[in-house]
């Protein structure tokens, strides 16, 4: 068992180590740009966030405005979300006064990309959780 640990290890420092090479050397790994699930939600997170800090909106006016329990807000902001609905990210921009039309699409984007599984979980029946905190 501790040498298949250590193995495993190996392996993930291996593949931590070339993702930073590659990265360093300015190599895309993929034909668009990819951000894991993680960063992607922490991304909306925070650009949710800030656009209802911008627009002046408390959270709980903007829960008055949907008739929405001011907690579900909070756990907005705070990324203590598994899946947004793509029509409440729309109707959030709306409420934030987002016109930009290209910046619309691409929150809406992101939160259609953060359903997307990341590489790394078809290996969590070997990966060990405190490593996918590394990878993703």
């Amino acid at each position: 068992m501790l040498a298949a640990s250590s193995s495993l290890h190996m392996l993930v420092t291996y593949i931590m180590q070339l993702t930073l090479c590659m990265y360093l050397e300015g190599i895309a790994l993929a034909t668009r740009p990819t951000l894991s699930p993680t960063v992607r939600h922490k991304r909306l997170t925070a650009e949710l966030r800030r656009l209802r800090a911008e627009s002046g909106l408390t959270r709980e006016a903007v829960a008055e405005r949907f008739d929405w329990h001011p907690t579900k807000i909070t756990r907005i902001e705070k990324g203590q979300w598994s899946r947004l609905n793509l029509r409440d990210v729309r109707e959030l921009l709306e409420t934030y006064g987002v016109t930009d039309e290209s910046q619309r699409e691409s929150l809406v984007q992101l939160a259609r990309d953060v359903r997307q599984r990341g590489w790394w979980q078809s290996y969590s029946n070997v990966l060990p959780n405190e490593y996918t905190h590394f990878i993703g």
